[in-house]
């Protein structure tokens, strides 16, 4: 045990000792950390506060743990959660060490990446504070809840993967309880649905009855991290302390049962580990198709490609997400997106879709880099096209932009009608959602062409929340002074506007900046393995 706590410490260590002698990467956490101080000082002396109610943070919860669960359930069904690396099998999994000390040093290692996953709670501190109109303790509950929900996700994966055993029928039953746990509230949420009138308070008073019942506060950890975290932030320390310990024993029942069922799960947690390594050196090697290669059935729906040159690019991404899901350019993200916007609007009573603007960005922010078109960067495609490298990277991103503007027509299109508001809103905010996704993907491409890799990823994420902010801070000032000088709603749709300007002239100049990032065909972004 001693060996692995020294085996720990020296790897903290050996980052820390790399930070500094890496200067790019020493001067990209001291501007992290300065964002962090930022969040921390804004949140205390925010210059707003909001009038959000708390059952809105409860469904942002729910809603939140329930995107990161299902995947971690999916996974352990199919090939379990990666706990531990190769390199912990070529030291740890050999050694005189119990199988339980192991465990427990696997177990750690996955709370330092989910405290890496959730960091956000505390980057938009600042936000969250002054939305919610609540104390900065806030941020940290939220923070504490995320992370231990997210190890319970982790661990609770590997042992669904241990448990089943790859045998069909166990795995049935582990879908049809999970799937067993939300009928309660699905046919409450019905029931309620039937009784209302369409009205915006009538689905605000059903939206918080859902959140305020059982059926909902006692989903295994989905439902009990949310009702805890809220719980704590009202003040109410019993119930939180009860939601959040029911996690907690959540997370021992799932440790006891990997022990006391397999002391031999070594074999099973190694498969996991195998195909992360192997994925990962397949990558480093440029090989994209072993990278990316799935076990399941290819689906073709279609074939062809549309466009020319590097507009071909953009045909490409359509072909692929029309094989993907039959929703096309939208994926289930897009989905929540609209979702969560279509609530806030009716949540938030003075925020109607301005409020829905404001909490997309923020979730646009995070999901920003997950198109295609930065996966094209790792292939040899798009530096082949002989067309200029401002053209191409405008092509490759052409899906994102164009998945932003459709969940933008439907978010608003449909909240404007709930809450009635004027046409010319529901446009300026659909523009404006629409640009900021250019002005993301321009400041992503910029950070790749000056560091290498992509900064919506890892760490590095205080630093490119920080300069999202540089960049939006003179369109966010310029639009507020025209909102306070024309005043009343007309104002605040004329700062919509000069803000949606701001957004496209600055996306397009970082485009132009970073068009030099196609230059080096060694693909710099694909990293070594080690």
């Amino acid at each position: 045990m001693k060996a692995l706590g020294w085996l720990l410490w020296t790897r903290a260590k050996n980052a820390v000792r790399q930070v500094f002698r890496d200067k790019k990467r020493l001067v990209l956490f001291i501007f992290m950390f300065a964002f962090l101080a930022y969040s921390l000082v804004a949140g205390r002396f925010g210059a707003f506060s909001g009038d959000a109610p708390l059952w809105l943070l409860t469904w942002i919860l729910f809603a939140y743990i329930l995107l990161f669960s299902i995947p971690s359930l999916i996974q352990g069904l199919k090939s379990g959660q990666a706990i531990f690396t190769m390199s912990d099998v070529n030291l740890a999994f050999v050694s005189p060490i119990s199988p339980r000390s192991t465990l427990m040093y696997g177990i750690v290692q996955l709370v330092k990446t989910s405290a890496l996953s959730v960091v956000m709670s505390i980057l938009i501190g600042s936000v969250f504070v002054q939305i919610f109109d609540v104390g900065f303790s806030a941020v940290w509950i939220v923070f504490g809840a995320l992370l231990l929900t997210f190890v319970i996700a982790s661990t609770g994966s590997a042992a669904v993967y241990l448990g089943t055993n790859g045998r069909p029928w166990r795995k049935r039953i582990v879908a049809f309880v999970t799937v067993a746990l939300f009928v309660p509230l699905v046919v409450y949420m019905l029931v309620l649905a039937s009784q209302t009138n369409g009205s915006v308070e009538s689905l605000r008073a059903f939206a918080i009855t859902v959140a305020q019942s059982p059926y909902f506060s006692f989903i295994p950890v989905v439902g009990w991290s949310a009702t805890g975290a809220t719980a704590l932030i009202q003040g109410n320390v019993l119930a939180g302390l009860g939601f959040l310990g029911l996690d907690l024993v959540a997370l021992a029942a799932t440790i006891v049962y990997v022990l006391v069922s397999r002391r031999d799960y070594f074999e099973d947690v190694l498969t996991p580990a195998e195909t992360t390594y192997e994925r990962r050196r397949a990558l480093s090697e440029g090989n994209l198709d072993a990278a990316t290669s799935s076990k399941g059935p290819t689906r073709v729906r279609g074939t062809g490609l549309w466009g020319q040159g590097a507009q071909s690019l953009f045909g490409k991404h359509l072909r692929e997400d029309m094989r993907q899901s039959r929703l096309g350019l939208l994926t289930p993200l897009s989905l929540v997106i609209i979702a969560m916007g279509i609530v806030v609007a009716v949540a938030v009573p003075r925020g109607g879709i301005d409020g829905s603007l404001i909490a997309m960005m923020l979730m646009q922010t995070l999901l920003i880099g997950t198109g295609r078109g930065m996966k094209e960067l790792t292939s040899h495609y798009i530096y082949l096209i002989p067309e200029s490298s401002f053209a191409k990277i405008i092509w490759s991103n052409i899906e994102i932009v164009a998945r932003s503007l459709i969940e933008a027509m439907l978010a608003f299109v449909i909240a404007g009608v709930i809450v009635r508001a004027p046409v010319v809103n529901i446009l300026v905010c659909v523009v404006t959602y629409t640009l900021f996704s250019v002005l993301l993907l321009g400041v992503n491409y910029t950070f790749m062409r000056l560091f290498g890799e992509d900064m919506s990823a890892g760490v590095q994420l205080m630093v490119y929340y920080l300069a999202i902010i540089v960049v939006m801070a003179p369109g966010v000032v310029a639009a507020a002074i025209a909102a306070a000088l024309i005043g009343a709603s007309t104002g605040v749709t004329a700062g919509f506007v000069i803000l949606a300007g701001w957004e496209l002239l600055a996306g397009v100049a970082c485009f132009a900046l970073a068009q030099g990032v196609l230059h080096n065909c060694d693909m710099t972004q694909v990293k070594p393995l080690g």
